[in-house]
Parts: structure tokens; sequence; C-alpha cells
């Protein structure tokens, strides 16, 4: 996205979508609290769909932020970043992020935690793309988008759901001499 487009992205979100994306960001890590409680699988996937919702966060506020930094107008860029409320939801959301996807790895197996995540961090963001930043796919690609937007979402839940090896499968080539 080249600076032209960042300014006319910035005349289009308001303070209530940049400062939203906040809340949201600080609303997901107060959830985060409760599920970091739980043990096992639970655990895992929510902790996991928490880890994407807020990974969707990062990429959101990004998109919110203002004009890109440049040396040219340095201390002018970082006092717009500094009191921009996006760049504070890219930190937190991050943070967040990492935290829960970390805990939920520890709480379940990695199919578990990251089936979750990549739905978060996928349909979120997409709905607030096209609902709230005005994103469109290109004339004629709309069944494109919809088929792989699709195909990621099942693919992400079928390995949630069936991904993991279990003991059985884990012993299909018993070692010489063992006894089955």
């Amino acid at each position: 996205m080249n600076r032209d487009e960042r300014k006319q992205l910035r005349a289009l979100v308001s303070d209530v979508e940049r400062w939203g994306v906040l809340v949201a960001a600080v609303a997901l890590g107060v959830v985060a609290v409760p599920l970091a409680r739980l043990a096992g699988p639970a655990g895992a996937v929510g902790l996991g769909a928490v880890a994407g919702l807020e990974y969707g966060a990062t990429s959101v506020a990004a998109r919110m932020l203002p004009e890109t930094v440049t040396l040219e107008d340095l201390p002018g860029d970082l006092r717009l970043l500094l009191l921009e409320p996006a760049a504070y939801a890219l930190v937190v959301a991050g943070a967040i992020a990492m935290l829960t996807y970390s805990t939920a790895l520890q709480r379940g197996t990695v199919t578990q935690a990251t089936g979750p995540l990549v739905v978060g961090e996928t349909v979120a963001p997409a709905v607030v793309g096209v609902v709230l930043l005005g994103d469109q796919t290109r004339p004629g690609w709309e069944w494109a988008a919809v088929v792989g937007f699709t195909l990621a979402v099942a693919g992400a839940v079928g390995l949630a759901r069936h991904g993991d090896v279990s003991a059985d499968d884990r012993d299909v080539h018993p070692k010489e001499g063992a006894s089955a």
C-alpha cells in the first residue's frame, strides 16, 4: 500500500473504528484469562481461538495506521504513531496472541491449538476488511475468493478435528522382534 492509499484509508477509518480495534484487543485479553485456567483440549482450542482473533486484530490495526514513517519527517511521524490507538492495538494484540498461542500449545496438541488460530486469523480480518475497510475482490474473481476462503477455513477446521495422531496410528510398523 503506497502513501496515497494510506492517506485515503486513514480518511475512511473513523476514530471509533481505530479505538474499537484497541478495545477488541484488550477485551480478548480479558477473555483469555479464564480460558488459560482450562486444561487439556478445551484450553488449547479456546486459547488458540483467542490467539487467532488477536493475530487478526494485528492485521486490522496495521491497516489502520497512519501514513508510513519516513526519515524526512521522523519526529512528526512518530508523534502521529504515539497518538494512534491502532498502534497500541497492534502491540497489545501481538503480545496477547503470542502468549495465548504459546499457552494453548502447552494445554493440548499443535492441531488443537492451531486449527482455531487459523480460522480466527482468517475469518475476523476478512469480515472487518469487507465490512469496515472497503475491501473487495477484483471484478470477475469473486468466485475464486469464495472458494479459497472456504477451502482455507474447511482445511483448518478439518485439521483441528481430525489431525491428531492417535497412539494406535503411531505403531503402524512395529519394530522387528516386538510382539503385537
